[in-house]
């Protein structure tokens, strides 16, 4: 006759419950306090944040460092977390709300990257194979790496350009600024200016340095030829509309007027200055 075998009595168990409690607390002691997540591979990681091929969601105060490996959803950053890509592939978009902050120094994004609200991007490196969108208050700097299609910005977001390359058209709306003193542009690449934005250029141009709006001399598919403040060449096509504006300034320390270029006055100015010289001539002649 097979042994019955005996149940556990309530002292028993309440041993083992004491002992799952009490291992439960240590490991969860064991846990780092710190909230940074180092990406390797394809793997998923549940706490913190969620991490995996399906996508990155971070937030809080969360840093994710993603070095290598595919990620086949978008990643999104929101409060004050950090984003650092240097490698691997982003199947899906970049998109970063509140006060968070991406830095792309490397690796693929295959769909774009988007900023809003008060959240900072800082691009120094990688391939964007889409484009790059700037809203709210979002400021985006850009000193390597490469866009693939266009750079647009709106709201009242900032972008400044010293360096990288932008291949498509570069657009700013609302009170959207946008500042490129270095980099390359394509050569098909259009800049367009409209409602209240500015696009300011530095460098060495073949127009005199000063403010442009719609109408003037610098618009209506006008080409802007020059020299950025890097030294890189600048002949892309420009309009403007609205009360937008484009600027052209000279590089700190750099002296007045279009690099060299004869300064060619707005029309109504230049018909001042010829009604000006008239009556001169005709004081001279009458004395």
């Amino acid at each position: 006759m097979a042994s019955k075998t005996k149940p556990p009595d309530s002292d028993s168990i309440h041993k083992i419950w004491t002992f799952l409690v009490v291992t439960a607390a240590v490991l969860l002691a064991l846990v780092p306090a710190a909230t940074a997540v180092t990406y390797t591979g394809n793997g998923t990681y549940s706490y913190p944040p969620i991490v995996g091929d399906e996508g990155i969601d971070a937030g809080d105060t969360t840093t994710i460092n993603i070095l290598s490996g595919t990620i086949e959803g978008d990643v999104e950053s929101y409060d004050n977390s950090t984003v650092n890509f240097s490698g691997g592939t982003i199947e899906g978009y970049i998109e970063s709300y509140g006060d968070s902050t991406v830095n792309f120094s490397g690796g693929i994004l295959e769909d774009e990257l988007l900023s809003s609200d008060d959240s900072t991007v800082n691009i120094t490196g990688g391939a964007i194979e889409a484009y790059v969108e700037s809203y709210g208050d979002s400021t985006v700097t850009i000193t390597g790496g490469s866009i693939e299609e266009y750079l647009d910005a709106y709201a009242q977001s900032t972008v400044i350009m010293t360096g990288g390359s932008v291949e498509s058209d570069m657009f700013s709306d609302g009170d959207a600024t946008i500042t490129v003193s270095g980099g390359t542009l394509g050569d098909d690449l259009g800049i367009e200016a409209i409602d209240d934005s500015t696009i300011t250029f530095i460098g060495s141009f073949g127009f005199a340095y000063g403010d442009y709006v719609d109408g003037g001399l610098l618009d209506d598919d006008t080409l802007l030829t020059g020299t950025l403040a890097d030294g890189t060449a600048i002949s892309n096509i420009v309009n403007i509309e609205d009360s937008a504006t484009i600027t052209l300034a000279a590089p700190a320390g750099g002296g007045g007027g279009g690099g060299g270029v004869v300064v060619v006055p707005e029309p109504a100015t230049a018909a001042l200055v010829l009604l000006g010289a008239g009556g001169l001539i005709c004081r001279r002649r009458a004395a």
